[in-house]
């Protein structure tokens, strides 16, 4: 249930989910074999994959007849969810492309407490410059291949533990000239294909992995259901507001601590 409330919580705001669970391996004492074990990584992001879900279903919906049943919906519409789901595809394009190549030189960042420190100091860099990212008057459907493009590589380098995907995609996405709810919504839509494809790589190893425990891992996906359509709700708030800006209070002194406990390790 630790496991799953930190997965919730941590994929959605721009904090780094990737670097809170090195950090909890490295310095909270949890077993790095259970907390990135392929049944456990598979479960818990089948939780946060049905948060986004939930949060996102009307979206979802008519994206789903927009490019299916197209005779039901509007022109108006149906145009625009189509920009939406190419802008989808190409703006994925650059982490799974990375992902293949550099497996291996990304995986072993997450035995580094200092890349992880490292990573959580650009993300307080990015969340603070979010102040300064003049309002845009885009929606997502307008985003445009080549701008969709340029979110996928802020997506591709947050693959480095500590620099975190939503919020590298959101700041991306408003300098670009998308609005702040805006970038939200592409970025929370972004999370589908991404979640979908950790989980399916790692089901795999799962026939290979120790017997599960089901009554836990089922916990440990409530909790990461749960925790992440709250994580969901409050960062769409914020973005409302204007105020992406205030989770940099939060990254920068975790990213000193980080310092502090790689310099000691």
């Amino acid at each position: 249930m630790l496991l799953g409330l930190i997965q919730g919580l941590t994929e959605f705001l721009p904090v780094s989910s990737s670097g809170h669970l090195v950090l909890c391996e490295k310095f909270l004492g949890l077993d790095a074999e259970l907390a990135r074990g392929a049944t456990v990584e598979v479960v818990l992001h089948a939780g946060t994959l049905l948060a986004v879900l939930v949060f996102l279903r009307a979206d979802l919906l008519l994206l789903g007849r927009a490019l299916f049943r197209p005779a039901r919906v509007p022109e108006e519409q149906r145009r625009p969810a189509r920009r939406l789901v190419a802008a989808l595809a190409v703006a994925t394009l650059p982490a799974a492309l990375l992902g293949l190549l550099f497996q291996d030189a990304i995986e072993a960042l997450f035995e580094s407490p200092f890349a992880v420190a490292s990573g959580f100091l650009i993300t307080g860099v990015l969340l603070a410059l979010s102040g300064r990212c003049a309002a845009g008057a885009r929606d997502a459907a307008e985003i445009g291949l080549g701008r969709a493009f340029l979110i996928g590589l802020a997506q591709a380098i947050a693959m480095v533990p500590g620099i975190s995907r939503s919020g590298s995609t959101i700041v991306a996405g408003m300098a670009l000239g998308l609005r702040g709810p805006a970038a939200g919504r592409f970025s929370f839509l972004l999370a589908i294909p991404v979640v979908s494809g950790a989980a399916i790589l790692k089901t795999p190893e799962i026939a290979s992995g120790p017997p599960a425990e089901t009554g836990a891992l089922l916990a440990g996906a409530l909790a990461a259901f749960l925790s992440g359509l709250a994580a969901l709700f409050l960062l769409s708030l914020l973005l409302r507001r204007g105020r992406l800006y205030a989770f940099a209070w939060y990254v920068f002194p975790l990213a000193l601590a980080a310092f502090v406990l790689a310099a000691r390790a």
